[in-house]
């Protein structure tokens, strides 16, 4: 399972931002790629949802305290 969210991360980098996903490969260590692609890919899906994903600004301010809260828990 880690290894194919390491490609579909690598996939939403490369589609989102081709500077980004070429820029990682060349700079961040070889061992911290898959976390900078998995990285990415969240921050990218977070956006969007705060972008376009929900109808409301109540909705969307609940979903960034959620996102807060469980980085904070990590």
């Amino acid at each position: 399972m880690e290894e194919s969210t390491a490609k579909l991360a690598r996939s939403i980098t490369r589609s989102g931002s081709s500077q980004t996903y070429w820029t990682a490969r060349l700079l961040v260590d070889k061992e911290r790629m898959d976390d900078f692609f998995r990285a990415y890919a969240y921050f990218r899906w977070a956006d969007d949802f705060i972008d376009a994903g929900s109808p409301s600004d109540n909705e969307r301010a609940m979903f960034a305290r959620r996102q807060r809260e469980l980085i904070e828990r990590l």
